[in-house]
């Protein structure tokens, strides 16, 4: 059985090639953490070190002790359960490009801490479930979380669950992502 460290170098290693592939960036971490792997680990993942250019960085956010300033409050922060994979990525890409943010205005995250944000667009049940316990929510529902509103939109990969090939169900599933995304936009301007 595979270790956790193992299915998230995994998952890193899929993203890192996509990114190159797209030549843009798709996800943001603390390259801190390659400088722990052991080298070996590290090349068999197909995992640069610290001075691989390809790989970019967020800026941290404040810890969740501390009031954020305007320069570390994120309009948008996704939330997910797990690394996001494949159509899913290049899904995100889109939306948040044509919400008129880039991947390190508006980062996904589904480990560590929140970063301090207006919005908080959670991914899905299951990170629903991650992040917010017990909170039942139907999908393009809103609840506040302190400062912060909290909006459930459906996962990239629930929607692209069964392959690129989108069935009318999922397609609508997209659009209604899309239409909670636009309400989101209008409360951040």
């Amino acid at each position: 059985m595979p270790c956790a460290v193992d299915y998230i170098l995994e998952g890193l290693a899929k993203n890192l090639e996509l990114e190159r592939e797209l030549g843009g960036f798709v996800m943001g971490f603390d390259r801190d953490f390659l400088a722990t792997l052991p080298k070996e680990r590290a090349v068999e993942s197909g995992i640069s070190g610290p001075g691989d250019r390809s790989i970019k960085s967020v800026t941290h956010a404040a810890p969740a002790t501390s009031v954020p300033s305007a320069a570390h409050l994120y309009d948008y922060v996704f939330l997910h359960h797990g690394p996001i994979t494949g159509p899913g990525v290049e899904m995100m890409a889109r939306l948040v490009t044509a919400m008129k943010r880039s991947p390190e205005s508006a980062p996904i995250v589904f480990t560590g801490e929140k970063p301090a944000a207006k919005i908080y667009v959670v991914l899905g049940a299951k990170a629903l479930a991650k992040w917010y316990g017990e909170v039942a929510l139907a999908y393009g529902g809103w609840f506040k979380d302190a400062d912060s509103e909290v909006l459930l939109v459906y996962s990239p990969e629930d929607i692209y669950r069964f392959g690129v090939n989108l069935s009318s169900a999922m397609i609508q599933k997209k659009r209604e992502m899309w239409r909670s995304l636009q309400e989101a936009m209008r409360k951040v301007s």
